[in-house]
């Protein structure tokens, strides 16, 4: 099974799903007064526990720490639970599992665009043609990619590669074209121009002024 989920903070809740583990939420005031009762306990005790003590520094604080206050809660609060944890499965890929992924239609060229790149998906798996098919751009840990379809790897080719920044940014500029600012002519109405002819204002004829402009 394949999770598109486009929100980065929810990779993690993707990730436990793919190995079988389901998240509990502390949707009750009681399940986060819980937490809040230890907090308060640390800041409590822990305080006056390292004030009898005569610790001064961090390095004193953080040997009490680990070596007695620590101990003495594990065993005063302690409470001894049956085993849950399962053995992992052989098939599961963890590197797989734990990455960010990110989903891309494939185009009709059987070619997806992911971050300024073109991947060219290669027939796999008896299908010649991944067209109009979701797949998701897996990014590991380790830096590498992958391309998943139905939670299976794909082979493909990368057709380009992303220019560095700086180089577009140089190239864009030298394909500007500059334009030599010409002058500016002031505009003149010629001899018969409305604005240099005469009217006529109740019966009365009236010279417009001249314009000098």
């Amino acid at each position: 099974m394949s999770y598109f989920i486009p929100n980065l903070k929810c990779h993690i809740v993707r990730a436990l799903a793919e190995l079988g583990i389901a998240i509990l939420y502390a949707h009750t005031p009681q399940a986060k007064g819980r937490v809040e009762r230890l907090f308060r306990f640390f800041q409590d005790r822990l305080i006056k526990e390292m004030r009898l003590a005569g610790i001064t520094d961090y390095t004193q604080a953080n040997r009490f720490l680990q070596e007695q206050f620590l101990p003495w809660y594990n065993q005063q609060y302690t409470r001894c639970v049956p085993n849950r944890y399962r053995a992992l499965p052989e098939e599961v890929d963890l590197p797989l599992v734990f990455s960010v992924r990110e989903a891309r239609t494939v185009g009709k060229d059987n070619t997806l665009r992911f971050r300024g790149q073109v991947y060219q998906l290669l027939p796999a798996q008896g299908c010649k043609s991944w067209a109009g098919k979701r797949v998701e751009v897996v990014q590991l840990l380790d830096g590498s990619e992958a391309v998943l379809y139905d939670g299976k790897r794909l082979r493909y080719v990368v057709l380009s590669e992303p220019a560095p920044r700086a180089e577009r940014g140089e190239e864009l500029l030298s394909q500007r074209q500059y334009v030599a600012e010409q002058e500016r002519k002031v505009w003149k109405p010629p001899a018969d121009h409305p604005w240099r002819r005469s009217w006529k204002v109740r019966g009365s004829v009236i010279q417009s002024k001249r314009l000098d402009m």
